[in-house]
């Protein structure tokens, strides 16, 4: 895997400027994989549907088989009737899978390069997805199964290995969330910044993260909204937290306490504290914005204690529990809300590798992707 990345990274500049901002911002198991195989061009038929799935249960959790090898699973996410949608990066597919029917169906979306991200459901529960190399935010009804294209602009800068050329890169959007208008909110890898796109109009509007503009210093991974409105996004190489106020566009740098510890993915709880996972140690923050306090928890067992690695998701429930994924400890890990202490609920499945979690609006239940072993799964809360 890591030979044909270093090839590829040689042999196209743009490529190469791509595979960096996926080495920086995702787990380098799952991604050199799906880096160095999904761009080849590996197309699909378009649509597979009604593949019943194989289910293994062992007590509270379940987990379903994918159909096909080397997926590539991301973050998944549920709409009203309890589907579960997620993207396949490396089998270029967005993806729903129905828990009454015990079935999925996988789609290629149109224009797709290999890239699809962040998944998030709107309150119509159509489907809206961040496709990095391709470029584009994708909208997906379900019931009229048509898809939409919003594509972003790209960016040109020096090639850092041949001061006489350029670059043109794409701005790789990653994550994505709605804010209480209906405006669907983004993080740009590559170009340092956080992108709005109005739904209603199409219209796109950039908010840049750094002063003056950078590229690809930042890398800014995860986004969240809190209860005015402002944007908190997690940056997957600099030691701070940020906040986007989107009326002035003014930005705000809160350094983190550990200037060696980056971020990845990070979510708002109902007490308006922000809690983000550590991109490259096993950590989970929490911020208090009144008082500006950052707490740290390390996010290893007893068993594990030595253990170096990250933690990938986070989900704040309203009973002011959290939790996380915990790919070292193959396990998913919950913060006790009065304790301050951590449990460890260990995936059925060895080296599953698990990656992105969600909750049902009820909070009966959590669903999580398992990048190595082809699965996704839920664990029952209630």
């Amino acid at each position: 895997m890591t030979v044909s990345l270093v090839a590829m990274w040689r042999a196209n500049p743009h490529r190469r400027s791509y595979c960096r901002s996926l080495l920086l911002s995702l787990l380098i198991v799952l991604l050199l994989s799906a880096c160095s195989n999904s761009r080849i061009g590996q197309q699909t038929n378009g649509e597979q549907e009604g593949q019943p799935l194989t289910a293994e249960t062992t007590g509270r959790f379940s987990e379903y088989v994918l159909p096909q090898s080397r997926s590539g699973l991301m973050r998944p996410a549920v709409d009203s009737q309890g589907r579960v949608w997620f993207s396949e990066m490396s089998r270029n597919y967005l993806s729903m899978f129905d828990p009454r029917s015990g079935a999925v169906q996988q789609m290629t979306p149109p224009g797709s390069a290999g890239g699809l991200m962040g998944v998030a459901v709107a309150s119509d529960d159509t489907i809206w997805f961040a496709e990095e190399s391709g470029n584009f935010i994708g909208h997906y009804n379900p019931q009229t199964r048509q898809f939409k294209n919003y594509s972003l602009p790209e960016l040109t800068v020096p090639d850092p290995q041949n001061a006489r050329k350029q670059l043109t890169l794409p701005l790789a959007p990653n994550e994505l969330t709605f804010d209480a208008h209906g405006n669907l909110w983004f993080t740009e890898l590559n170009a340092d910044a956080v992108g709005l796109l109005n739904i209603k109009t199409g219209k796109i509007r950039q908010y840049p993260l750094a002063s003056p503009p950078s590229v690809q210093k930042l890398n800014p991974y995860g986004l969240t909204l809190d209860r005015q409105g402002n944007i908190w996004v997690a940056l997957s190489s600099s030691s701070q937290l940020v906040r986007l106020d989107p009326i002035s566009g003014k930005i705000h740098r809160y350094p983190l306490p550990d200037q060696e510890s980056y971020l990845m993915q990070v979510t708002t709880d109902r007490q308006g504290n922000i809690w983000a996972s550590g991109f490259n140690k096993p950590l989970l923050l929490k911020f208090e914005p009144a008082s500006e306090r950052f707490t740290t928890y390390k996010v290893t067992s007893s068993a594990n204690e030595g253990a170096s690695g990250t933690i990938y998701d986070v989900v704040a429930l309203a009973n002011g529990d959290v939790w996380v994924t915990a790919p070292s400890e193959n396990a998913l890990a919950r913060l006790d809300a009065k304790t301050r202490t951590f449990s460890f609920y260990r995936i059925p499945t060895a080296g599953a590798f698990p990656f992105g979690l969600t909750v049902t609006t009820d909070e009966s239940l959590l669903w999580f992707t398992e990048s190595v072993s082809d699965k996704f799964g839920s664990y029952r809360l209630a």
